[in-house]
Formats: C-alpha cells, structure tokens, sequence
C-alpha cells in the first residue's frame, strides 16, 4: 500500500449519479453500486480519510445510499445549495435558496414560459411539479413518480424559497442559447443557468443559487476537515461537476463524463460509472489492493 495512503488524510469528493452509482431502473427508483466503489471507499475510510457525497439530488433521494456506502461525512446537496452533516447533532447546515419572487419572476418571462413545457421547484422536503406524466423528464431529475408531488401552475405563488428549478424547454420552436441570454442578462447575478439536450426534440434547463455550487462546497468540506486543497480528490460527469472538478488538485471525470467536463478533468478513469470506474481509480491511486 502506498505511503500516500497511510501518511496523509485526502478529501475524496464523488457525485453519485453517472459516477458512483449505476442506474438499474429508467426512474432511477433501483440503482447500483459497484463493489468495487464499495470496497476503495470502506478501505479509505478504515485508513482515515474522507469520502463526501456532493450531488444535485435532494437529501431525500441522497440518504439510502449515504447510509449504504456508510461515510459519515458532510453532505451536499441541490449542487451545493444544501451542505450538512445528517449524523452529527451540533453541524450547522448551510441552506442556499432562491429568493421566491425572483424565481417566480423568471419562471413568469414571456420568452421561457411561452418555451416551458415541464417544470419542477425543489424544495427543502417537498417538489412541485407541472406535469407529473412525464416520466422522462422525472427520471432525469431523478423524482420517483409514486411519490407524492404538488402539481402546481406557472402563476401560483410560490411560498417558499427553493433550492433548484428544472424547466423541460421545447427544442423545436425554441433557442435555448437566446433563452438562457436573456435569463443570465436579467437574474445572472442571482441564480446561475445551464442547460442540455434531451430527448423528444426538447432541453433541460436547470436554476440554482448563484453563489452555490459543488467547487464551493469542496472548498468548505475540506476547510472543515482541515485538509490541504493540494489533498483533494472530485469525481464527476456532468457540465454541474465543473465547479468541484475545477478546484480539487485532482479533478477526476468519469469515462462516461460530458466532452467538456473531460477537457477540463486533469484525469479521466479506465472504467465508466456502471464498470466501478471510481473504484477502480482509487484503488490504482492509493495502491489500495483491491480485488476487482
């Protein structure tokens, strides 16, 4: 085993969906993790370092696998809107929402509602939702469609600040760059935009707080560990992991990861999300010996 395992104490950072975990369901309802994951973390771990989840789930759909892979750590969800500690009575969490009325606002401009064709407000224990048939747009948000959901309309008033909005945006009739322009132009200093192809001819475009995201979330876990940022370790593979990517000292993304997120990677693993690809890298990287 490696003395860089031993001697010092490394923050490992990891997303879960399409990094440390495999999808087994199109709702992502039944998910996997690869024993290999499993295994490197366990190890790391028993040698004293830090594993922290950071992802764009809520804590709801975060907390079975929190338990399952059992690390004890900080958490951060909604990007790094929502950053806490479940088992530790005396962490004070750190909430980041979006003012409601700008929110409302937004979601209220001519140009994205006439575009809007979903849409889904997350809050601190609940979700609103437009449409609650569309499954696809769910399963990409990961809200399992049993569950219960508010259904909501673009006028009503929204009553409390959330942490994250999702809008499906109709690619047909609809620019998505002029869209997020003119967004960026009027709210940039207060939510941050980004946005994806999707499926049957439409985009995703996801809101979050401005001054949230996972590369300040790393920065605060490894403060509160007291870990060098030259000891950092993030595991990624979407555009919303470039942040944590970007500031560890070894920005990892996976091989099933977005072009750019690659580009920007300083590494990127031999396996993919579903093959234990995060595993796999810090078993190689702290000379762990561990068994595929």
């Amino acid at each position: 085993m490696s003395k860089k395992a031993n001697e010092e104490n490394w923050l490992i950072t990891i997303d879960l969906d399409g990094t440390t975990i495999g999808k087994k369901s199109d709702d992502n309802s039944i998910y996997e993790i690869p024993e290999i994951n499993k295994k490197a973390i366990k190890k790391l771990k028993e040698l004293g370092h830090h594993v922290a989840i950071v992802t764009g789930r809520p804590w709801r759909l975060t907390e079975e696998i929190y338990k399952l892979l059992d690390v004890n750590t900080i958490v951060v969800n909604h990007n790094g809107a929502f950053i806490h500690r479940p088992l530790e009575e005396g962490f004070k969490s750190i909430r980041t929402g979006m003012n409601r009325k700008l929110v409302q606002e937004v979601l209220n401009t001519k140009l994205l509602k006439d575009a809007t064709i979903n849409a889904m407000i997350d809050f601190d224990k609940k979700t609103w939702i437009l449409n609650d048939y569309d499954e696809g747009f769910l399963s990409q948000f990961h809200v399992v469609k049993d569950r219960e959901l508010k259904k909501f309309t673009i006028q009503e008033d929204i009553t409390e600040d959330p942490f994250s909005v999702a809008i499906r945006i109709d690619q047909i009739n609809n620019d998505a760059e002029e869209i997020i322009t003119h967004l960026r132009r009027y709210w940039g200093t207060s939510f941050s935009f980004r946005y994806w192809n999707t499926a049957n001819n439409s985009y995703s475009l996801e809101i979050n707080p401005a001054s949230a995201s996972k590369g300040t979330a790393l920065k605060i876990i490894a403060s509160y560990y007291n870990i060098p940022m030259n000891r950092t370790i993030a595991f990624g593979d979407g555009l919303n992991d470039i942040p944590m990517i970007h500031e560890a000292t070894v920005g990892v993304a996976m091989k099933n990861a977005v072009p750019l997120l690659k580009e920007i990677a300083n590494d990127i693993t031999y396996k993919t999300n579903e093959e234990g690809g995060v595993g796999d890298y810090l078993n190689r990287f702290f000379d762990l010996g561990l068994k595929s």
